[in-house]
């Protein structure tokens, strides 16, 4: 808009200028309109006529079509239109008698045709693409008509596991699902069998056997007899005459956590929020909580005979909540704590904090608290707090004396922080700054009728405890082998520090000195693929940054095999119908092609974008102020 603003301006001065020199004027608003166009990135679509040629007879001359290439060339040699003869594998050939190659590229055979501007493209192949990019990535935009005609093995008897489901993370007696995902073919009925195994369990389920291409689904359930991470192996028993036991068998791993948190609640000062608190902690089914209260100067209450005033061992906790405290008391026990890559929650008032507290705490305080209606203001998202929603005022804060290092805000009350945590030493400290927690938490309900403190807690306790500094970046290739030329698939799983799927990362793969970007494909899942280019055993990780947090994986092995030539593998016609399908073709059996005439086309019309932002404008410019200049000085007027 303001581009536009200052041409009209440019113009409308040029006018005044010039309006007694027609030419100059014309001149200047030709170059004003010009730099308008360029600096706007104004493009222009327009429709490109362009003549089409022959029809290209695209043939499949890769080592799994050699025992099928005499019947083609001779089918070929038969048909009543003309076409031009182009084979492939991973090359392009003009003659059979030339053709080499390991493997089948059909994704650049095509590009190679497109770029001839035929009538249509007839396509004689098994649709086994094993090298390069996958054809589905230029299918739609690929403008000419594909006509496959499907040749090659029919019988070969195949079993594989195509894909599997499975959680990263799971909880000690807790249920795990397991789908497996197994594509059959060429067997004539019957069952198979496919095994789960591990060092404590052997479950096995059957599937169908099929004689067409099918894909279908086993799922397996159980429960983790221990915590740590778990390996299994998913497997499929062999089959009399399988033509690949290489895709039987698939090694994953789960990490099981134990499912308690090791709590201890600590209050000095019981309130209406402490039995409330006590409630929503006891509700909680991922945590072992122990008690604290100390309800006057000599008396404690403790629902854990092993706790005594003077004789806490904190270390036997995963995280230590303190709620209305008193200034320095236990400081030297707190950061012990913390240097064991442990947490603590600090809420409700804090009073009398000295300065080796307020060393520890995320917002310091003064031991007073303001009282008021204060608004809430999320920040930052956080379990059930999310920035932009209406929250419940807030009655009476903790009055702070500014905001120590490496604190991240995640919500204020009117400039005054509430919400936030910390890294401390080796662990972290959460502090909520609301004096009367209990009292938000029933005026929240009021409001929204919504549980705020339940999930948020909960949440707290996970993100302090041990769960929250495990592995969160997990790297997965399609399968551990692949040999030269194919195209490798990683999938990426990112968990933020709640354990949550961790949505809007940067990350990249790093493989054979080379960075690779992964795509969000869902909420926390990325994925990206690369060629193999270079054989051998190569360690790929994965690399990058989440919510300012840098992450690493764990690296895993990959091998590439440099193999002599590709297997004979059954007709892909899945592939073969969704090249035929999306480029408005066709697909049909290899006699079909007997009969078979293109349909004729001499010209398509492709859309074209004309940008103004070229050398040739530019020098138009350059023209027209040069000739505006010379005009200028012959009048005397420079």
């Amino acid at each position: 808009m303001i581009q536009l603003l200052i041409s009209l301006f440019a113009v409308a001065l040029s006018i005044i200028l010039y309006y007694k020199r027609p030419f100059q004027l014309i001149i200047r608003i030709i170059a004003i309109v010009l730099i308008y166009l360029i600096i706007s990135n104004v493009t222009i679509t327009v429709n490109k006529r362009i003549s089409l040629n022959l029809p290209v007879m695209l043939i499949d001359c890769s080592p799994s079509m050699k025992n099928y290439l005499k019947d083609i060339l001779s089918m070929v040699d038969s048909l009543k239109f003309r076409f031009n003869k182009i084979f492939f594998s991973d090359s392009i050939f003009y003659n059979i008698e030339g053709a080499r190659g390991k493997f089948t590229d059909i994704t650049s055979a095509l590009l190679y045709c497109e770029k001839l501007s035929p009538s249509a493209v007839v396509l004689i192949s098994d649709g086994n693409h094993n090298y390069g990019r996958p054809p589905s990535e230029i299918l739609s935009d690929y403008k000419t008509p594909v006509f496959c005609f499907a040749t090659g093995n029919k019988e070969l008897k195949d079993q594989a596991i195509t894909d599997l489901i499975y959680p990263d993370y799971s909880f000690f007696n807790d249920t795990i699902t397991i789908e497996v995902i197994i594509g059959t073919n060429g067997f004539a009925g019957g069952k198979g069998k496919v095994v789960l195994k591990s060092e404590d369990i052997a479950l096995e389920k059957s599937f169908k056997l099929s004689q067409d291409f099918a894909q279908q689904s086993v799922e397996f359930k159980f429960i983790p007899r221990k915590p740590g991470e778990q390996r299994f192996m998913v497997s499929l028993y062999p089959q009399p005459g399988e033509s690949n036991l290489q895709n039987n068998e698939y090694p994953f791993s789960i990490t099981v956590f134990e499912q308690k948190i090791k709590v201890l609640y600590y209050t000095e000062h019981p309130s209406f929020n402490t039995r409330f608190i006590i409630e929503v902690l006891q509700n909680n089914p991922d945590i072992e909580l122990s008690q604290v209260i100390k309800i006057s100067r000599d008396e404690i209450l403790t629902s854990n005979e092993n706790l005594r005033e003077g004789l806490i061992d904190f270390n036997q906790f995963d995280v230590v909540i303190f709620d209305n405290i008193n200034g320095d008391r236990a400081v030297n026990e707190m950061k012990d704590f913390l240097y064991k890559k442990k947490g603590i929650l600090f809420i409700g008032d804090i009073r009398g904090a000295g300065p080796d507290l307020n060393d520890i705490l995320c917002f310091p305080v003064t031991g007073t608290q303001y009282e008021g209606n204060f608004q809430l203001k999320v920040l930052l998202p956080f379990s059930v707090i999310i920035p932009g929603k209406e929250y419940a005022p807030i009655s009476k804060i903790n009055r702070t004396i500014g905001i120590n290092p490496r604190t991240t805000i995640l919500a204020q009350a009117d400039g005054n922080p509430v919400i936030g945590y910390r890294e401390v030493f080796n662990g972290r400290v959460f502090q909520i700054n609301i004096s009367e927690i209990g009292v938000w938490h029933f005026a929240q309900l009021g409001l929204n009728n919504q549980d705020i403190l339940d999930p948020l807690l909960e949440t707290i306790l996970r993100f302090l405890s041990p769960y929250g500094k495990t592995e969160r970046l997990i790297l997965k290739p399609q399968k551990n082998q692949y040999h030269i030329g194919e195209q490798m698939k990683f999938e990426l799983k990112a968990y933020d520090q709640r354990l949550l799927p961790g949505s809007g990362g940067n990350f990249y793969l790093e493989i054979q000195n080379k960075k690779i970007p992964f795509f969000e494909i869902t909420p926390g899942r990325y994925e990206t693929t690369v060629n193999a280019e270079k054989f051998g055993e190569f360690t790929v990780f994965a690399k990058g940054v989440l919510d300012n947090d840098t992450m690493v994986s764990k690296g895993i092995k990959v091998n590439i095999l440099d193999i002599k030539t590709e297997p004979e593998e059954i007709i892909n016609s899945h592939l073969l119908e969704e090249i035929g399908k999306k480029t408005k073709g066709g697909y049909h059996e290899f006699p079909m092609l007997k009969d078979f005439i293109p349909p004729e086309r001499k010209e398509r019309f492709e859309k074209k974008k004309i940008s103004f932002d070229r050398p040739t404008n530019y020098f138009i410019i350059f023209f027209l102020l040069a000739l505006d200049w010379i005009i200028r000085k012959r009048g005397g007027m420079v």
